[in-house]
C-alpha cells in the first residue's frame, strides 16, 4: 500500500507498505520537482516539457524518459531511448498504470488524475 502525505504546500512524503520511501518538493516557479530517497539523498528531478507533460532526470541527472497526454486523459511514458514504455489513465477510484504491452502495474486509489504533472511525477518516482 503506498501512502502519500502533503502536510506542507509543495512538498509530498511518500510511504510503501507503512516505510517512508522520500519527498519530493516542488521549486519555487512551479515547474519543476526534486525527489529525496529514504536517507535524504537526492533521487533525481523532474521538468515539465513542451509536449504539455514531464521530463525525467536520474540522480546523476541523466535524461531519463519522457511522458506527453495521450487520448485517455492520462500520459504515455517513454524511455531514455525515445522507446514506448506504458501509459497512465484515470479510474472511477485513482488511476491505473500499464505497461508497454498493456498489462496493469499499479492501481493509485485517491484523488489522483492521470494527466497531471505532479501525480506524473509521483508516479514515475515510486515506480521506479
Amino acid at each position: 500500500m503506498i501512502k502519500l502525505t502533503n502536510q506542507f504546500p509543495g512538498r509530498v512524503s511518500m510511504f510503501e507498505n507503512g516505510s517512508f520511501i522520500g519527498n519530493g518538493m516542488t521549486n519555487p516557479l512551479g515547474n519543476s520537482m526534486s525527489f529525496t530517497d529514504a536517507h535524504g539523498a537526492f533521487a533525481g528531478h523532474d521538468t515539465e516539457n513542451v509536449f504539455g507533460g514531464v521530463n525525467h532526470f536520474d540522480s546523476n541527472g541523466q535524461f531519463d524518459g519522457f511522458t506527453r497526454p495521450n487520448v485517455f486523459g492520462g500520459v504515455d511514458r517513454y524511455n531514455a531511448n525515445g522507446q514506448f514504455s506504458g501509459h497512465t489513465v484515470d479510474t472511477a477510484f485513482g488511476v491505473n498504470h500499464y505497461d508497454n504491452q498493456g498489462g496493469l502495474e499499479a492501481s493509485y486509489i485517491g484523488d489522483f488524475e492521470a494527466n497531471d504533472n505532479l501525480t506524473d511525477s509521483i508516479l514515475n518516482f515510486m515506480n521506479n
